[in-house]
């Protein structure tokens, strides 16, 4: 692979996770630096040939992670029944309400952390006191998750820093 399509996979990915959908061919191109749909569109085919992304149509966002299920096309009863098995409701999946915050722009996140409102850069995960408030061996297994695309390990790795870093009021800071 590429460093290109290497970057390309990652903001797929990065987009699908916060987004819910794929980013378009376009956006993809604007993000890893392509001048024209075209170079954009033969990196995109490129993972889908190597089985990174597949294609779920046809249309603008028609791309998917290779290794996830789609599960729009599972019956609920189906989705309830695994869940049950495993201990938990469909319902303790939906995310908290957050209190609510500034408009922000396009390219503008919110630090991860539910006690912080700082901005950040979009793809940073928390402000930088949070991130460095986290130890080095969890930023370590966030970073090495994500660049595996191991999104069970992602996940628990984020929901542990967030729990670390939403337990304390301010955060610990190098050096001060």
């Amino acid at each position: 692979m590429t460093p290109l399509e290497q970057r390309a996979l990652d903001y797929v990915r990065e987009h699908i996770a916060r987004a819910g959908f794929a980013p378009s061919v376009r956006e993809t191109g604007e993000r890893i630096g392509l001048r024209s749909s075209n170079g954009a569109h033969r990196v995109l085919s490129s993972l889908v040939a190597q089985g990174l992304l597949r294609k779920t149509g046809s249309g603008a966002r028609n791309l998917a992670l290779a290794d996830q299920p789609d599960l729009q096309a599972v019956p609920t009863d189906l989705l309830r029944a695994e869940l049950a098995r495993r201990g938990m409701t469909l319902e303790a999946l939906q995310r908290p309400a957050r209190r609510a915050r500034p408009a922000m722009g396009r390219d503008t996140a919110r630090c991860a952390a539910d006690t912080c409102c700082s901005p950040v850069q979009r793809g940073h995960l928390f402000c930088r006191p949070h991130w460095f408030s986290l130890p080095d061996d969890l930023r370590g297994r966030i970073l090495a998750a994500f660049g595996a695309g191991d999104a069970d390990a992602y996940q628990d790795a984020v929901a542990e820093a967030r729990d670390r870093v939403d337990g304390c009021a301010q955060p610990f800071r190098r050096g001060g």
